[in-house]
């Protein structure tokens, strides 16, 4: 799933950039969730790493404007693309001081939008495909998602279990499930992320990974999981037969 976060104070373009936006994940089929907000304020009170792509009105009239506002997220070290919203072109110089990715001028013009989508949409999945980030008080480690055999929920901390041994760290469940559910990874219960490439077995309460953990799913979770299960093993048939 792409989740988008998109902080505009006048509704008009809000609303514009939102349409937009839904329009080309729905025509591209795939999974998306968009949040909007009037203020820079907002967004930083809510667990905002879980964002990939964010689009920041530069001049936000009330509180904190867009430059700030990306200033505050590197500050909290969220790698998030940004992509600043302008009336002015010639603000766009200031997007280096920020990393920003693009600067699209209002009213965003459609075209423009799903250009630069279509490029950060390429990078985004060739990054899920290389590489985990888990956050272990002042260090960052980096692990390859085809390492990772589970993920549970330990205390306020995570346990990630890979192929050679276990760490524990300090993301959030929820912000590793955001980033993993495009790459064969399914929440089977809150407190547990699988990578179905190493269930050995499952029947309608537990699936057994490949190390003989046995993993409790949730009843609620049990329907979505065969189903996704099956998708995904029809999907490694068709790939190792094409």
């Amino acid at each position: 799933m792409f989740k988008v976060g998109l902080c505009e104070d006048e509704k008009i373009f809000r609303d514009q950039l939102t349409e937009l936006v839904k329009q080309y994940f729905d025509a591209k089929g795939e999974k998306y969730a968009i949040d909007t907000y009037e203020k820079g304020e907002q967004l930083l009170e809510v667990e905002h790493t879980c964002y990939s792509i964010m689009f920041l009105d530069v001049e936000i009239k009330n509180g904190m404007n867009g430059l700030e506002l990306a200033k505050k997220l590197r500050e909290l070290n969220h790698t998030s693309f940004i992509v600043f919203i302008t009336s002015h072109q010639e603000e766009a110089y200031k997007a280096f001081e920020v990393d920003a990715f693009r600067y699209l001028i209002k009213p965003v013009q459609k075209e423009k939008l799903f250009e630069v989508l279509d490029i950060l949409i390429q990078k985004i999945k060739a990054l899920r495909n290389q590489i985990v980030i888990l956050k272990t008080g002042q260090n960052l480690v980096k692990l390859h998602m085809s390492e990772i055999l589970y993920i549970e929920t330990v205390e306020r901390k995570v346990k990630i279990c890979t192929l050679k041994k276990d760490y524990i760290a300090d993301n959030k469940i929820s912000e590793l499930d955001a980033q993993l559910i495009e790459n064969d990874f399914f929440r089977v219960h809150k407190s547990y992320l699988v990578n179905m490439a190493y269930i050995k077995e499952h029947t309608h309460t537990e699936v057994t990974m490949q190390n003989g953990i046995q993993i409790f799913i949730s009843r609620l979770k049990l329907a979505s999981f065969k189903k996704q299960f099956v998708m995904y093993l029809r999907r490694k048939s068709s790939a190792i037969w094409a």
